[in-house]
């Protein structure tokens, strides 16, 4: 009996089709921090950039000591906010570094309307296009988002198509506009 429950457990997380339930309502809101994160990197860089899809950005490298050098924005510091909360940092270490391309509908369709290559493939073709050295590498874990939903961490990196980069983590928060906006950000690794 154990294993024909493991079993329909198995199959009830996978569509006639082959694609993953709808999102939660928790795991949507996710998904909208990303999307707003993409669309504020992909104006900054003119649309020169390629989302990859691995499985956050380094995730190994993301100290697990949740103690981060954090600098305050522009934005946080008009705003007076406060660095995020240990709970929200540990939240989102549980989440393990899930891609935000590969977890988001909404975040793909964005790039793909957009013109915007994303995924293992576009990356490695980016890496023998001449045309695309200027072009960065980004990744974007899944962020966490608190509890009252007004509160974010992601953790993001980006590389040049020919190397060098840098992770960081980001903490946002949602404006007036329902707009989010970066207000902490931490180094995490540099290449």
């Amino acid at each position: 009996m154990k294993y024909l429950s493991f079993t329909l457990a198995i199959f009830s997380s996978i569509s006639a089709n082959g694609e993953k339930p709808p999102l939660s309502g928790a795991h949507t809101k996710a998904c909208e921090v990303s999307l707003s994160f993409a669309k504020d990197f992909v104006k900054s860089q003119d649309g020169r950039v390629i989302f990859n899809s691995w499985e956050g950005p380094s995730q190994a490298k993301v100290s697990k000591v949740e103690k981060y050098d954090w600098g305050i924005t522009t934005y946080g510091h008009s705003t007076g906010s406060e660095k995020p909360s240990s709970n929200l940092i540990r939240k989102f270490h549980q989440q393990r570094g899930i891609s935000a391309v590969e977890e988001c509908p909404l975040l793909r369709s964005y790039l793909t309307e957009s013109n915007v290559e994303f995924g293992f493939d576009a990356t490695i073709r980016a890496t023998n296009d001449p045309s695309k050295s200027n072009f960065l590498i980004l990744s974007i874990a899944l962020p966490a988002v608190s509890d009252d939903g007004k509160e974010a961490v992601l953790s993001n990196g980006q590389t040049g198509v020919h190397g060098g980069g840098g992770g960081w983590m980001t903490a946002l928060s949602l404006d007036q506009g329902g707009h989010w906006k970066a207000t902490y950000v931490a180094p995490t690794w540099i290449a």
